[in-house]
């Protein structure tokens, strides 16, 4: 099977999707698909990444291609690096372990929706000191890994932390 993937890097992240079905369900990927009869490398990336995360695109450099025998079949997967130009991520509140962040006004409180295939996990955190600063628009929606979320249940600012000098005498 020959696959084209996206390998779109944002600072200094990576962007991967779950499998959301079959065999490898739960598996880490790069979002892509399979190359259609007649498509150019560049046609089916774009093509598959606007179905999958509902965002255009602009293709770059090719990677090494990547050739991997599975139990049941053989996988060619040319990665391609790629940069988001337009749209917002498309995610599905129902996708299993898919999770949701919101904060409040103030940015003292985050609320937290995960779906857990049965029902829904709600959590609610109230910070005591300080507050978050967050994305205040669908274009500063951005995903975040499990210990950027840990760091921000213990009060942490992983995606837009502030940093103040300090002199030895307001330490005391």
């Amino acid at each position: 099977m020959r696959v084209v993937a996206a390998v779109i890097k944002e600072d200094d992240r990576i962007f991967a999707t779950s499998r959301g079905y079959g065999e490898y369900k739960g598996w880490w990927e790069f979002p892509g698909g399979k190359i259609e009869d007649g498509e150019t490398l560049e046609q089916a990336l774009i093509r598959e990444i606007r179905e999958e995360l509902t965002v255009e695109i602009s293709v770059g450099d090719l990677i090494k291609t990547v050739e991997y025998d599975y139990p049941s079949f053989h996988l060619s997967m040319v990665p391609v690096l790629a940069q988001i130009i337009k749209g917002n991520y498309h995610l599905d509140p129902f996708e299993e372990y898919t999770l949701f962040l919101f904060c409040g006004r103030r940015g003292d409180r985050i609320k937290a929706l995960l779906w857990e295939g049965t029902g829904f996990l709600l959590l609610y955190k109230r910070f005591e000191n300080g507050s978050l600063s967050w994305p205040r628009n669908p274009n500063e929606v951005a995903g975040i890994s499990k210990h950027e979320f840990r760091l921000l249940l213990q009060g942490l600012n992983p995606i837009r932390p502030k940093v103040r000098s300090l002199t030895p005498q307001a330490m005391l």
